[in-house]
């Protein structure tokens, strides 16, 4: 299950709101954030970047969910009005859900499913959620794609486009859960010969501008040009928490908050059960400290293009009484580590049991994204 400035009006996205109702609800972008990636690359020699949009895209409906779906079907009163049509949240070119939805009051906020289909009245999911949407305000939004991301023609997109993946930026995509990467690269040649450049392509060339972008993934962008980038993502802050599900092996995830934050030294609190929703941090979530790294999940960030690994150490190393906390794999203090809006990190488990990172609804500054609350 998915569990799935700088800012500057993320003030007025708080004060602004959304229309309530059974009916459909649209907010409009209300500010953006960066993605920066390191430059200094080559062909030869590609320098990688952890990038991930931190907003999403607005809301396309929210409204009161009924009590009476069943497995994976949620449904909606068409009192006034029924509130959709028929395919309305279909699937796109590759069969991938463009929409999901997220369940926004009661125990289970934060908990989101792609939906796979839609009636007038009611949604299916790829999630048997039912009972967990019963009965709560549920909003649907569209996912992002490598075009709304990006851009969709040479002129607009910032990464370097070249006729075959060797000398383009490629940017790989991780599925966490089968531990497959697929990887992409934007395409100026004509491939089919229809007077337009191909744009978005898988490395085999398959096109891919409507390639789904989840709150689940974080892009590892190797750049193979000298110039740095900073590409502006615009959208509407996440006024819920939200579920991100945590399976062994690496998990490369978007940094999924308007502002970014640190990791913090505070105590490591309680891992939860196997999937469960037990807390409003990472460590919180489930995330397993040690002594020592090779008994620790791991937490890895890119810095101009080298990897440098953390890890949550239970261990007294200073004797001052306390657990040594966020750490580098080499021992040194790490809590003031930034992690900023935009970037992405990868979270490597090393135990069989996922767990559901619970990530809290902003403002950030009361709720970190990372590190316990002290």
């Amino acid at each position: 299950m998915k569990t799935k400035i700088s800012y500057s009006l993320l003030a007025a996205a708080m004060a602004c709101g959304m229309a309530q109702g059974q009916t459909t609800a649209f907010t409009t972008p209300v500010g953006y954030v960066t993605m920066n990636v390191a430059g200094g690359g080559s062909v030869a020699s590609p320098v990688p970047t952890f990038i991930g949009p931190s907003l999403p895209r607005e809301v396309t409906f929210q409204g009161l969910s009924l009590g009476t779906g069943t497995g994976s079907t949620v449904n909606f009163s068409a009192t006034p009005t029924a509130p959709f049509t028929v395919g309305q949240f279909g699937l796109n070119s590759s069969l991938e859900a463009k929409f999901y939805a997220q369940v926004t009051t009661g125990p289970n906020a934060g908990m989101w499913s792609d939906i796979s289909s839609n009636t007038t009245t009611s949604i299916t999911c790829d999630d048997a959620v039912a009972a967990q949407f019963a009965n709560q305000t549920i909003v649907i939004r569209q996912h992002h794609t490598l075009s709304s991301l990006f851009g969709s023609t040479s002129a607009t997109v910032a990464f370097k486009a070249a006729a075959s993946i060797s000398t383009a930026d490629e940017l790989s995509l991780q599925n966490s859960l089968t531990q497959i990467p697929s990887t992409f690269f934007f395409s100026n040649f004509d491939g089919d010969e229809d007077g337009f450049e191909d744009g978005w392509v898988t490395a085999s060339g398959n096109l891919a501008a409507d390639k789904v972008i989840s709150p689940m993934d974080g892009i590892r962008v190797s750049r193979k040009a000298a110039g740095a980038l900073a590409i502006a993502q615009s959208g509407a802050v996440n006024p819920v928490s939200l579920d991100i599900p945590i399976y062994q092996g690496a998990n490369v995830l978007p940094v999924n908050r308007a502002v970014g934050d640190t990791l913090r030294l505070s105590p490591l609190t309680a891992s939860g059960a196997a999937g469960g929703r037990t807390g409003s941090n990472l460590l919180g979530s489930g995330m397993t400290g040690a002594a020592s790294i090779s008994g620790s999940d791991e937490l890895t960030v890119l810095a101009n293009g080298i990897a440098v690994t953390y890890f949550y150490s239970t261990f007294d190393g200073d004797e001052d009484g306390f657990a040594d906390g966020w750490v580098r794999s080499n021992g040194d203090p790490a809590g003031g580590l930034v992690i900023p809006e935009g970037s992405g990190l990868t979270i490597t488990r090393k135990v069989a049991t996922p767990f559901t990172w619970n990530i809290p609804n902003e403002p950030l500054e009361q709720n970190p994204i990372i590190g316990v609350s002290n």
